[in-house]
């Protein structure tokens, strides 16, 4: 098994735009910039093929989504040997690699 990584770096944010090529355009930037392991989207209001096809383009491995409510989806992008534990979370995500 690889070693842990010694740090990590994440980004909570509160994207309704997420649909605009520029918002696209700084998440990638602020992903290459820090390194980010983490990224949690709220309220993007983008369907589940959207987020997959951008986790792709983040290079990062894994998406867990809860789908669009009246509020917008919610969304983790995962990268690298990161491990994270959820106590609660409703409705079930659904975990995209």
């Amino acid at each position: 098994m690889p070693a842990l990584p010694t740090s990590m770096n994440c980004i909570s944010w509160n994207c309704r735009g997420l649909g605009q090529s520029r918002a696209i355009l700084k998440l990638m930037e602020l992903v290459q910039k820090y390194s980010l392991s983490i990224i949690f989207l709220m309220e993007t209001r983008s369907k589940e093929s959207f987020l997959k096809k951008l986790c792709l383009k983040l290079h990062l491995e894994n998406v867990f989504i809860v789908p669009r409510t009246n509020t917008g989806a919610v969304s983790l992008f995962i990268g690298g040997m990161v491990l994270i534990s959820m106590l609660c979370v409703l409705p079930q995500p659904r975990l995209m690699q």
